[in-house]
C-alpha cells in the first residue's frame, strides 16, 4: 500500500500526473537530443545491424551452430542476443535500417521503463518518491546512455520493470503470478544479466512470503528458463566475440554504484547516502534484494572469471535507484526531502550533461575519410580482425572505392602482395596496452616495417591506422 501523503509536503509531491509524464518526457528530450547528433555506430551496434538484416534463417543458423552470420566473423555467433535481433529485424523491416531508426526502439521502451518505475514507486511511497525516482532514472548517465545505443538494454529494462512493478503487486495482493513470469521471459532474453535481479526477486518472495513465495519463485524461475538455457547453449560453443574485461573483483560493487554515474564521483556519494535513509518493512527487504543478490552473484562470478562491464550491471543499478528514491521519501521532515530529492536530481542533471557532446563512441568513419585521403589504389586495407573488418565494412558506402582492396575476410590476406605498401586498421582498447596483433606480426615476420600510424580517437574505443611499406 502506497504511504500517505505526510502533512506539509509540497503540493507536486502529492500529485501523482507530474510522477507518471514528466520522467519519460525527459528521458525522451535528453535521448532524441542525443540522436539528432547522429553519431557512428560503434561495433556492438553495427552487430545488431548486421544480424538484424539477415535472413532469419540465417541467424537461427547461427544460434544453433553456434558461428556467425558473415564470414569475416564466423567466430562471433549471434548468441544469446538473437532475441533482440529478431525483434529489431521486424523493426528493421518496417522503418529502415538508418542510425535514427536503429536506435529509436531502445529509447522509447527506456521510456517506458522509467515511466513504470515510477509508478511502482509512486505506489509504495506516493508521487513524490515516485517522480524522484522517475527523474533519477531518466537523468541517470549510464541509463541514458544505454538508451540510445542500438543494443537490448532499453527492451530488457522496460520488461524487467514491468516484473517488479507486478511483483511488487503480487506481495499485496497474492495474485498475477503469469505476467509476472512472462515479464521475467522476456527480460531474460533481451539480456542475460537481468537473470541475477531476477534470482533476487525470487529470494525476496521466498523470504517475505515464505509457503505462499514458492509460487512467486517457481513463477520467476520458469520465467527465466529460456534465457538460461540459451546462455547454456550459447556458451557451450566458446566463441564470445567480446573483449576480455579488466578484472575487478571484489572492488564490483564499488565499481559499479560509481558507474551508474559514468565517473561523476559526486552522484554516486549521494546515491550511496540516500540508502541510508530507508526503513525497515517489506519494500525494504524487496529493494535489498533487488540489489544485494545480484552484486553477490556477479562478484562470485567475477571471481572465477572476469565478466565485469558497467553497462551490464545497468539492471541491477536500477534497484538503488529505487532504494535511493525510497530513503528520501523515508526522511521525516518536508523540507528535508524536498532538498535531498533537489540535490540528487541536480546531480544527475549535471553528470549527464557532462557527456552531451562526447565523441562518437568507435571514429570508423573517420578511418575511411582517412584511408580515402591516403590510399592509393591496389594498396590492400586489412583489419586486423573481424571487429574492425565491421568497423569498416559498416561505413564503407562513404568511400565505395575502398571496397576493391578492403580484405574480407581479413585471413585472406597474404605478405606477398605486389603493392609496396599495406595499410592495416586495429582497434585499441582504452583499458589495455597496446600488444603486436596476429596480422602485424606476419608484416614484420615477412620483412615489413611500419612506416607511420594515426590514432582515431573514440569515447570507447580508438582505431589506429599503420601503413606499411617494404
Amino acid at each position: 500500500m502506497p504511504l500517505p501523503a505526510r502533512a506539509g509536503a509540497p503540493r507536486w509531491w502529492r500529485r501523482p500526473a507530474p510522477a507518471r509524464a514528466v520522467p519519460p518526457a525527459v528521458l525522451l528530450v535528453l535521448g532524441l537530443a542525443q540522436l539528432a547528433r547522429n553519431l557512428p555506430l560503434w561495433y556492438d551496434e553495427a552487430y545488431s545491424r548486421l544480424a538484424a538484416g539477415v535472413p532469419l534463417g540465417t541467424l537461427f543458423n547461427g544460434v544453433w551452430h553456434r558461428v556467425g552470420v558473415i564470414s569475416y566473423l564466423m567466430d562471433v555467433p549471434p548468441s544469446f542476443n538473437a532475441p533482440y535481433y529478431v525483434a529489431l529485424h521486424f523493426w528493421c523491416a518496417a522503418f529502415g535500417t538508418s542510425q535514427f531508426a536503429l536506435r529509436l526502439p531502445s529509447l522509447l521502451c527506456a521510456a517506458g521503463a522509467v515511466a513504470v518505475l515510477a509508478e511502482l514507486v509512486r505506489r509504495l511511497a506516493g508521487p513524490g518518491a515516485g517522480l524522484l525516482c522517475g527523474l533519477l532514472c531518466a537523468t541517470g548517465p549510464l541509463l541514458v546512455d544505454q538508451a540510445i545505443q542500438a543494443r537490448s538494454y532499453g527492451p530488457a529494462m522496460l520488461a524487467l520493470a514491468l516484473c517488479a512493478l507486478w511483483f511488487a503487486g503480487w506481495l499485496s495482493t497474492g495474485t498475477g503470478l503469469l505476467r509476472i513470469g512472462s515479464a521475467a521471459a522476456v527480460a531474460g532474453l533481451m539480456h542475460w544479466f537481468t537473470l541475477p535481479v531476477l534470482a533476487g526477486f525470487a529470494i525476496a518472495a521466498l523470504a517475505l512470503r515464505r509457503r505462499a513465495g514458492i509460487r512467486a519463485a517457481f513463477a520467476l524461475a520458469a520465467g527465466s528458463l529460456p534465457a538460461a538455457l540459451l546462455v547454456g547453449w550459447s556458451m557451450a560453443g566458446g566463441a564470445y566475440g567480446a573483449p576480455s574485461p579488466a578484472p575487478v573483483g571484489l572492488w564490483l560493487p564499488v565499481d559499479a554504484v560509481r558507474d551508474w554515474s559514468e565517473g561523476f564521483v559526486a552522484l554516486s556519494v549521494a546515491l550511496a547516502a540516500a540508502l541510508l535513509g530507508l526503513r525497515r518493512g517489506p519494500r525494504r527487504a524487496f529493494v535489498l534484494c533487488w540489489v544485494a543478490v545480484p552484486l553477490l552473484l556477479i562478484t562470485g562470478l567475477e571471481l572465477v572469471s572476469p565478466a565485469y562491464f558497467p553497462r551490464y550491471l545497468l539492471f541491477t543499478l536500477l534497484g538503488v535507484v529505487v532504494a535511493a528514491s525510497l530513503g528520501v521519501a523515508a526522511l521525516r521532515s518536508a523540507r528535508l526531502r524536498t532538498a535531498a530529492g533537489a540535490l540528487l536530481v541536480t546531480l544527475s542533471m549535471v553528470g549527464v550533461l557532462q557527456h552531451a557532446n562526447d565523441a562518437a563512441k568507435e571514429p570508423s568513419p573517420a578511418a575511411i575519410r582517412l584511408l580515402a585521403a591516403e590510399q592509393r589504389t591496389g594498396e590492400p586495407i586489412v583489419p586486423a580482425d573481424g571487429r574492425t573488418s565491421l568497423d569498416l565494412k559498416t561505413y564503407l558506402s562513404l568511400e565505395p572505392r575502398l571496397s576493391q582492396d578492403l580484405v574480407l575476410p581479413p585471413t585472406l590476406f597474404t605478405t606477398q602482395t605486389s603493392s609496396t605498401v599495406v595499410w592495416l586498421v586495429r582497434v585499441v582498447l582504452k583499458q589495455n596496452s597496446l600488444p603486436v596483433v596476429a596480422a602485424e606480426q606476419r608484416l614484420k615476420d615477412a620483412g615489413w616495417t611500419e612506416a607511420s600510424a594515426t590514432l582515431l580517437v573514440g569515447s570507447n574505443t580508438d582505431l589506429r591506422v599503420e601503413r606499411w611499406v617494404r
